[in-house]
């Protein structure tokens, strides 16, 4: 949904929060199998960009069954060294 190469990367500062407000950074609509036993997936990949070398942040992956309700919000918590990230992701059926 949200991709970022290296040359068109994301600066954010120590502290900071990337998007916020109401509007979503990305949004796209799947086709699901709203059954028991169907889960939805969501991952986050990040890395640190700097002038020695690309730190991989983490590779998180949170899956979603049905059977917990695909009306929520899903948080991805990537940590490394003395950082931590946080992905939010929202859910809504249409």
């Amino acid at each position: 949904m949200f991709n970022k190469d290296g040359s068109h990367h994301v600066a954010l500062g120590e502290g900071q929060t990337f998007g916020g407000g109401n509007s979503p950074l990305a949004q796209t609509v799947i086709d699901v199998s709203p059954r028991a036993g169907q889960s939805i997936r969501l991952g986050a990949h990040l890395f640190d960009q700097d002038t020695f070398s690309d730190d991989d942040l983490g590779n998180e992956v949170s899956v979603n069954p049905f059977e917990s309700g695909w009306r929520k919000d899903v948080t991805v918590t990537l940590t490394s060294g003395s950082g931590r990230l946080r992905v939010n992701f929202s859910l809504t059926p249409i």
